[in-house]
């Protein structure tokens, strides 16, 4: 049965936008999981594409199209894009507060 699925590891970063908030996971447009400040969430889904956005009220992450091969694991990262950018966002831009991709938190 698990070789028949794919999985989803996502971390939400430790920007400090938010800290104190639960930030929502969605895969194709439905509500999965919540992530706490920092915390990785493993997700299982069916192989194929999907999109993944991360929600906290009203402001969004752009939608991140991702391809998931059967028995394999895709690593993401998803948090706020920083404290201003947020700030600003919430007022202009609600769907550019947030975001979500491959490895941009390790490369910030």
């Amino acid at each position: 049965m698990a070789e028949e699925s794919a999985r989803i590891r996502i971390r939400r970063n430790r920007r400090w936008f938010g800290r104190f908030r639960r930030l929502w996971v969605r895969i194709d447009g439905k509500k999965i999981q919540s992530l706490k400040h920092g915390e990785l969430a493993t997700l299982t889904v069916t192989p194929g594409e999907h999109t993944v956005q991360v929600q906290m009220d009203w402001c969004t992450s752009p939608p991140f199209s991702v391809e998931c091969p059967k028995g394999e694991t895709i690593d993401l990262d998803c948090g706020p894009v920083g404290l201003w950018s947020g700030v600003r966002g919430i007022l202009l831009w609600p769907r550019s507060v947030f975001y979500v991709g491959f490895g941009r938190e390790s490369q910030s």
